[in-house]
């Protein structure tokens, strides 16, 4: 009987990369541009609920945004926010990498200067 780990690594942690890998904001489908926005527009705070369907973001329902603030400081538009077009960064290949293989899924977003920093995902049953 095999136990699911081969080489001290889990099967299911094993995360295939997506077919295609867009470098810039532009060459984003339309709901991952919806939510590198998102992340830009909570730039510090967590997006909950946010459905995952077939590998990519889903905002029907709407996911819920939690903002966190700082007293001793302004935060910062991203600079990014403003350009019709800009590089992606690591930070949102991982989300990308983290949500495609997902057909299925409720994930939890912690965004940090405006980009996802760690990622819960959780499938659900196929209704």
């Amino acid at each position: 009987m095999r136990s699911g780990f081969e080489g001290g690594i889990s099967q299911s942690c094993k995360r295939r990369p997506p077919a295609f890998s867009p470098s810039t904001f532009a060459e984003l489908s339309r709901p991952w541009k919806r939510f590198v926005q998102m992340c830009e527009e909570v730039c510090y705070g967590t997006i909950i609920d946010l459905r995952v369907r077939d590998g990519e973001p889903f905002f029907e329902p709407p996911p819920r945004t939690i903002k966190k603030y700082k007293t001793h400081r302004v935060d910062d538009v991203r600079p990014e926010a403003s350009r019709g077009n800009f590089r992606l960064k690591e930070q949102h290949f991982g989300a990308l990498r983290a949500l495609s293989p997902h057909k299925n899924a409720v994930a939890k977003v912690m965004v940090c200067n405006g980009v996802p920093a760690e990622l819960s995902v959780e499938d659900t049953p196929m209704a």
